[in-house]
């Protein structure tokens, strides 16, 4: 069947319409194409706080370190450094610009410092430590000298805190924040060329130490199902730990494409709430986490992508106890434990996203055989959030992402961050507290181990938390994509070195 075009003009407009079309799809032809959940919220470092947004955000700054794929510490504007007497001395590469083109100042350096030590910063907690800043040029070497003067010790601040802190330009900043926002200026692997609701493109920062390969396309693709369908048909090219696992399973059965799977710095874990009646008997606690059968989980549900957890620190961890043991499921010693208490109801809450529900019905199911009364609830997150910040939760199916170093047992178990902290299951052990004040100020690695290897020791054996497994990194590209290395630090770092093969 055809139909004939009497109006030259309109065959004309038809033609110009595909052409456009072709141009348009042309145009990102050679992009690397990265398809990406949600969208971005904020990329100004200041007020980033969503995973989402950081892991751009750390493509367009530039920190003065920052954590290799091994999570050791490493220069990134830092040239080297030195500590003597709670004093840091930074000797900066050379020639350090903007992605406009404009060379660094000290002016710009000092202005990141205040920016990021000013309270309206949702991070200055953890630069309130830094007492003075000094910026001198260096006349021979044309590279700047920084001496960051700490009010004490701390020893989470190199690998911890300091790599948070960007890079930013005052002048640019200051003149039109707005804009700003929208389109940020670095001195990463690349700058933000284009920015719309669905479409973030970057291109390499030719200014940059270290620019990128090749320009990147991050696409946001809200449905699992549409974000697979896309890599099938290459609109995407890489996926970075959001394809469902029963999809990842699929894909490895076809050649087109390749599937990185590496340890990760996410927990999946049960919180508890050790003031509720039930719960604050340890031998509750016991018997639900004997209840678990978590290796069934990670084996049918998860399909191997993940392992089992005896902490919050993953096994690769630099601070990872080693020596803490694998609770495994045993329903008779569970029962055991319950067989002095006298129950009642508990509830589980979990947030109203599909996998979060699907597993909290797995693990309620298994708490139940041991006799435990438990019922699932799922809450939006906003409302989940609000009841875990006011204690208003028996128990609740938790994750925290990029635990990067172990003062995470600080932030989570010390008596003094008890809400608004973030110690929501209200955990207090004063040996444990001089434990964690005294791991923040050990500068010496081997001894830094040894405290946090009691503190995980002590939390593991008061059944505080429940870790539940670490989720596997799932990184899929297409066949054509070279290069491409995972980061420990579930970074979007390893997309500077992937180039796309013709």
């Amino acid at each position: 069947m055809y139909f004939k075009i009497k109006n030259n003009s309109a065959l004309i407009i038809i033609l110009a319409l595909a052409s456009c079309q072709n141009s348009s799809d042309l145009k990102f032809k050679n992009h690397i194409k990265i398809g990406i959940e949600q969208k971005i919220k904020n990329l100004n470092p200041l007020k980033a706080t969503a995973a989402l947004d950081m892991r751009l955000g750390g493509l367009i700054f530039s920190s003065f370190v920052k954590l290799d794929k091994n999570l050791t510490v490493t220069g990134d504007l830092a040239k080297s450094w030195s500590y003597k007497n709670n004093i840091y001395t930074f000797l900066l590469k050379k020639n350090i610009r903007f992605s406009n083109g404009r060379g660094l100042t000290k002016e710009d350096i000092v202005f990141s410092f205040n920016a990021f030590k000013n309270p309206k910063c949702i991070f200055h907690h953890a630069f309130s430590v830094i007492k003075k800043v000094s910026v001198k040029k260096n006349l021979k070497t044309k590279s700047f000298i920084v001496k960051l003067f700490l009010k004490k010790s701390s020893a989470k601040f190199l690998r911890a805190d300091l790599p948070v802190l960007k890079i930013l330009p005052k002048k640019e900043f200051l003149q039109n924040k707005d804009s700003f926002n929208q389109l940020p200026i670095g001195t990463g692997s690349y700058y933000i060329n284009k920015a719309k609701s669905y479409n973030i493109e970057l291109k390499p920062n030719v200014h940059s130490k270290n620019p990128g390969k090749t320009s990147l396309l991050f696409k946001v693709v809200h449905d699992n199902t549409t974000r697979y369908q896309k890599l099938l048909k290459q609109d995407i090219d890489i996926s970075f730990n959001n394809t469902e696992i029963i999809k990842v399973t699929e894909l490895k059965k076809n050649s087109d494409f390749k599937i990185y799977t590496s340890p990760g710095l996410s927990v999946v874990y049960l919180l508890l709430n050790l003031k509720h009646p039930l719960i604050s008997q340890i031998n509750m606690r016991k018997a639900i986490k004997n209840s678990l059968d978590v290796k069934k989980i990670i084996k049918y549900k998860l399909k191997g992508f993940a392992s089992h957890a005896r902490s919050l620190l993953n096994p690769n961890h630099l601070f990872f106890n080693t020596k803490l043991k694998t609770y495994n499921f045993n329903l008779k010693k569970a029962k055991k434990f319950l067989q002095k208490i006298h129950l009642s109801p508990i509830t589980l809450k979990v947030s109203s996203k599909p996998s979060s529900i699907n597993f909290g019905k797995i693990l309620s199911q298994q708490i139940k055989q041991s006799g435990i009364n438990i019922k699932l609830k799922s809450l939006e997150w906003g409302i989940l959030y609000k009841d875990l910040k006011n204690s208003n939760f028996d128990i609740a199916l938790m994750s925290w992402s990029g635990v990067i170093d172990p003062d995470i047992y600080r932030i989570a178990f010390h008596s003094s961050e008890w809400p608004p902290g973030r110690n929501r299951s209200l955990y207090k052990n004063l040996k444990l507290d001089k434990l964690l004040e005294r791991g923040i100020y050990a500068l010496n690695l081997n001894s830094r181990k040894k405290i946090y290897n009691q503190v995980q020791k002590i939390i593991s054996k008061d059944v505080a938390v429940i870790p539940l497994w670490h989720k596997k990194q799932i990184i899929i590209s297409h066949k054509n994509i070279l290069g491409l290395v995972p980061s420990l630090t579930e970074s979007f770092s390893p997309l500077v070195n992937v180039i796309k093969k013709k």
